[in-house]
């Protein structure tokens, strides 16, 4: 976690994450949208342009069935 409640103390790191927390803690719709968004348009791109790519590698060369 990057925001975490610890006792009387708040321990937060930087990241996508904390902000989401945080946003949802003050009840800040406009920029838990935002982060939600962000976060899952990353996920995407890396799913479209990373993970498909290694994946077909991975399928071509580790094949069964040639």
């Amino acid at each position: 976690a990057e925001y975490v409640h610890f006792g009387d103390r708040q321990l937060i790191a930087s990241g996508l994450g904390s902000t989401i927390t945080i946003a949802t803690d003050k009840g800040q719709f406009g920029v838990l949208a935002a982060s939600v968004a962000l976060m899952a348009g990353t996920v995407v791109l890396i799913n479209r342009f990373v993970w498909r790519r290694l994946y077909r590698q991975a399928e071509e060369r580790f094949s069964l069935s040639k």
